[in-house]
């Protein structure tokens, strides 16, 4: 049941995304970058499985005081996934495969003999009823609304598709020889949303997807959006982690080549998008560790600082923790003086939630800032 509505949520936000255009400040739940249909109908499976093992332990064990079926087998399951199967198939509508089959009344071997064991047969029937039932309908909505984003987005009324089916037109496309990516009887991304189609170049470990997409922009004269811009726009989407974490390794791959240079202040952004938001402690750390490689390192002192005092800080301990190790490592780099005595101050001054019981972090980052102090009297 849980699975069943998680998939049914994840369908609820493919719709809602599609009716906001992709909004990132639409009210998405859970997001739809996984498909739970496949975990959903193994669950479904579980629960037929399940049915009658708690059908034959209810018999055997005698839990109710009495056995709950004639003529059962209490050391063979096949009989009960037979029996299962028999009332199942006496709930068929239309099919009248009894008559087909010259099945009588009495047919199947075993029978309840209590009140219970006709309540447990009940409740398998109309549990099994309800699942495949929500199954089928799910099933049927999910492909009336997949063909009706394609329509839509095929007579220009969208400009991009939900993700998963995005990810499934995007690998038929590139299933055919290059010069085939944008013949008839696949979505043709020449009009996709550009915006989208930077992430994914930014975003994507298929080399076969960001040649897809440099030729889209090439062919139509647009330059290559910078990964940090992608970058930038993701954290203040909010996107998952994974999703950053390449589209920052796309960043540090053009900054080395010098494509792009990188500075703090867009680390800073960055950052900023990212403060109050769980579960990105690794990719906050990367980017406090390429800061830590970035010149001129006053710059990142600046960022340091925003991440661990005042009223932008990080919302989590362990950013403003590593964000003091990383500037103990960088006060040897820094020259102002004035700016030592302001961070000097600022950490004199922290809250005493700043840093928590770890209070060798701050202590080591104020020896550092002293000493070079010190160095440059």
């Amino acid at each position: 049941m849980s699975i069943s509505r998680l998939w049914s949520w994840v369908e609820d936000d493919r719709a809602l995304a599609v009716i906001t255009r992709f909004s990132p400040k639409a009210p998405i739940r859970v997001g739809f970058r996984e498909d739970f249909r496949d975990e959903t109908l193994l669950g479904f499976i579980f629960v037929l499985i399940l049915i009658p093992i708690a059908m034959m332990q209810a018999h055997a064990s005698q839990m109710f005081g009495e056995p709950l079926f004639e003529n059962s087998q209490d050391d063979r399951f096949g009989p009960w996934i037979g029996y299962l199967g028999f009332e199942l198939a006496k709930a068929l509508p239309v099919v009248d495969w009894a008559d087909i089959y010259s099945l009588s009344e009495g047919a199947d071997v075993m029978r309840p003999t209590r009140p219970i064991g006709m309540h447990a047969v009940f409740a398998a029937r109309a549990m099994v009823d309800l699942v495949l039932i929500a199954a089928l309908l799910q099933a049927i909505s999910i492909s009336s609304r997949n063909r009706q984003q394609k329509a839509l987005y095929a007579i220009n009324q969208i400009q991009r598709l939900d993700e998963i089916i995005e990810r499934r037109e995007l690998s038929r496309a590139l299933a055919r020889p290059e010069n085939e990516w944008f013949d008839e009887g696949v979505i043709d991304f020449r009009h996709y949303d550009r915006a989208r189609l930077n992430e994914l170049r930014s975003t994507s470990q298929d080399q076969r997807v960001r040649s897809f997409v440099e030729r889209i922009l090439r062919e139509s004269g647009e330059a290559f959006e910078a990964a940090i811009e992608v970058l930038t726009r993701l954290a203040s989407h909010r996107a998952p982690e994974s999703e950053l974490a390449d589209a920052l390794k796309a960043v540090r791959i053009e900054h080395d080549a010098k494509e792009h240079a990188v500075t703090a202040p867009d680390l800073v952004e960055v950052l900023d998008s990212l403060r109050n938001i769980e579960g990105m402690k690794a990719i906050k750390v990367a980017i406090i560790d390429l800061a830590m490689q970035l010149d001129p390192p006053n710059e990142t002192a600046d960022l340091l600082e925003l991440a661990m005092f005042g009223a932008g800080r990080d919302r989590f301990q362990y950013t403003r923790l590593h964000a003091a190790k990383v500037l103990t490592d960088l006060s040897a780099r820094l020259n102002d003086r004035e700016r030592l005595r302001e961070l000097l101050h600022q950490l004199n001054t922290a809250p005493d939630d700043t840093f928590g019981a770890r209070v060798f972090v701050p202590n080591a980052l104020r020896q550092a800032l002293q000493e070079r102090l010190r160095e440059l009297a």
